[in-house]
């Protein structure tokens, strides 16, 4: 009988196991979030800020300091308030129009938008 019982907690062992290694990968928060929801996924927010890169034809570093991304800088707090600045003015008049404003819209794939 102690045969059998070491098989079958071996078995369970084997399935939990198994069972564990099928399981997604944990999410990663992204740190220092202040005007997109805190809590995202760093994974959710990356291709966000890639696309707000393109609108403004730069690198990452162009914001984020090199001793990592959560640290504050002056461009990124411009950012963030540009970021609040688009958010209102969707939600005001953009969404009456059924449009929508991004950064693409005035920068164009320069960093400071063309007069």
């Amino acid at each position: 009988m102690t045969g059998r019982l070491t098989a079958v907690v071996l078995g369970a062992a084997l399935v939990l196991a198994g069972i564990g290694l099928s399981l997604p990968a944990l999410a990663t928060p992204a740190e220092n979030l202040k005007v997109l929801p805190k809590g995202m996924d760093k994974k959710d927010v990356k291709p966000i800020m890639k696309k707000w890169a393109k609108a403004l034809g730069v690198d990452c570093d162009h914001c984020h300091h090199d001793d990592g991304m959560a640290i504050d800088t002056k461009k990124k707090e411009a950012a963030r308030a540009m970021l609040e600045m688009v958010m209102a003015v969707n939600e005001k008049y953009m969404k009456k129009l059924d449009a929508e404003l991004t950064c693409m819209t005035c920068h164009q794939g320069d960093v400071k938008p063309k007069k």
